[in-house]
């Protein structure tokens, strides 16, 4: 086996995919839940900031189509984070992407991390949301824009939304799309809803 991030040999698998030096590498997030993404969610957990390895990881899962990285990062999230992962929230919804994006892309790789949150919890993966219009990239935003780019831009996959939520994404960086996601939930029946990514832009 070899490490997930700098691919060095290993002489044996460790728990999440790394080698001793990429995971000393990972920076703990240790900040306080910035209050712009607690406007709809009662709380939100985010084990690693974004960069070195870890955002090497994500790249590779989104952009080379390495859909195994996705465990690995399940792996980090479930690890630090597993306290959240139980009663009384009940289902695990990934937040969607759009149709433009899905078909260039051929994976939701929200998706492929909740599932393997699903797998390792409890909980339940639910398909109950999706995106109604194409929205774009919001790395190339400002956080004002962020927002109005994101606003009605999801709605129910189906008649019954589930009471007790948890949220996944890959990175956050203001919260706008978990915002916006949350305030559709919400609307249609969601009572509890906590957020969960792998890793939050500093």
């Amino acid at each position: 086996p070899s490490c997930t991030s700098c691919r060095e040999p290993l002489n044996q698998r460790p728990p999440y995919g790394l080698c001793i030096s990429c995971e000393r590498a990972l920076e703990p997030n240790t900040a306080p839940v910035p209050k712009s993404l607690m406007d709809q969610l009662d709380g939100f957990a985010a084990p690693h900031l974004y960069g070195g390895p870890l955002a090497d990881l994500i790249g590779r899962l989104k952009f080379n189509g390495e859909r195994s990285v996705a465990t690995q990062l399940a792996k980090l999230i479930h690890s630090s984070c597993s306290n959240v992962l139980t009663s009384p929230l009940t289902h695990i919804v990934p937040i969607p992407l759009g149709r433009a994006r899905l078909r260039a892309r051929g994976f939701n790789q929200s998706t492929l991390i909740a599932r393997q949150l699903s797998k390792r919890s409890p909980l339940a993966l639910s398909h109950c949301l999706r995106r109604t219009r194409d929205t774009s990239p919001q790395t190339q935003l400002d956080k004002h824009t962020r927002r109005i780019n994101v606003t009605g831009a999801f709605a129910p996959n189906r008649a019954r939304v589930p009471e007790h939520i948890v949220l996944v994404d890959d990175v956050v960086t203001t919260g706008a799309t978990m915002q916006s996601a949350a305030q559709t939930l919400r609307a249609h029946g969601a009572k509890t809803i906590w957020g969960i990514a792998a890793a939050l832009t500093a």
